[in-house]
């Protein structure tokens, strides 16, 4: 019998559709057991155990080593974009399919760093936080009128965001190291160099790839460089940002507030949590129900032609 592994925490408690469409083409689906994000040896005991020919993943790493614990793998369907957590070289030589759900997150991406750039602006989750402790306190906030707002990368999602951002009444910057210009954004400048957007944008968000080891978009070497009070927003991954330098920035008020919904290490418990100026999501971007329903039926629709 064929296995399928899904091993996303949430695959189809929202709509049963995704799990019916799989289920037409195979009688032994194993979900999650868990509900959260798989470790490395748990997910080895799953691939151990079922031996699956194929996988739904979530954000899980899958090594060489976990990659060969299963005979029969043919193809990896992620639920999302980021395909970095896997021996792609590997899988390759093991002719294992690798797919991504590309066409589906970028409006539930935006629309959240959107909302925690308002939110960032006007101090909400600081104000949320301290209502929930029964203190009346207010923290200044600014207009995000006016503002400018840098773009760092100008794919699918960045495009929205600026989009969304002029139509508020932002000034709109972009930076990004292929594209230097978009004749359907005449009115986005677009800087020469990042550090040159950093140092010009009030609010800065993160829209780009993270490449393998290379260092951090920014880290000590151009900390300095940011203009003073900047809000940094980051939905797009952990690794554009160290975060010793961040807590630099922090510290010396360089960063006025630095939101994030993704971390070099998820579940994230790190230093940033004790912090009020920084506002923390648990890897939320594709998680609004109309998104996630889309994904996980295309990630099922790529299984199902990869292997079937």
């Amino acid at each position: 019998m064929s296995n399928i592994l899904i091993t996303t925490s949430t695959f189809g408690e929202i709509s049963a559709s995704p799990l019916d469409l799989l289920s037409q083409r195979s009688s032994n689906v194993i979900l999650n057991p868990y509900k959260r994000k798989l470790t490395e040896g748990e997910l080895s005991e799953l691939i151990e155990k079922f031996n699956p020919i194929g996988i739904i993943a979530g954000t899980e790493r899958y090594t060489k080593e976990i990659l060969d614990q299963s005979t029969n793998l043919k193809c990896i369907s992620r639920v999302g974009v980021g395909t970095d957590g896997i021996d792609s070289a590997h899988a390759r030589e093991r002719q294992i399919k690798i797919s991504i759900t590309s066409s589906c997150i970028s409006l539930a991406v935006a629309e959240l760093t959107i909302g925690l750039m308002f939110s960032a602006a006007r101090r909400i989750s600081m104000h949320a936080q301290a209502m929930s402790n029964h203190e009346w306190k207010k923290n200044m906030g600014f207009l995000f009128h006016g503002k400018t707002v840098g773009i760092i990368g100008f794919g699918n999602i960045g495009k929205i965001v600026a989009s969304k951002s002029a139509l508020l009444g932002a000034n709109v910057i972009a930076y990004d190291p292929i594209t230097n210009s978009d004749a359907f954004f005449p009115s986005v400048n677009f800087m020469p160099s990042l550090n040159d957007l950093l140092g010009k944008a009030d609010i800065a968000s993160f829209h780009c790839p993270y490449i393998k080891n290379t260092p951090p978009l920014i880290n000590k070497s151009n900390i300095h460089l940011l203009k003073k009070g900047i809000t940094l927003i980051n939905t797009a991954r952990g690794e554009l940002l160290d975060q010793a330098s961040m807590l630099i920035g922090l510290r010396e008020g360089i960063i006025d507030t630095l939101a994030l919904d993704v971390f070099t290490e998820e579940p994230y418990s790190g230093p940033y949590c004790d912090l009020k100026n920084v506002i923390l999501t648990p890897h939320i971007g594709s998680y609004a129900r109309e998104t996630r329903v889309q994904m996980e039926t295309e990630a099922v629709e790529n299984l199902i032609k990869a292997i079937f």
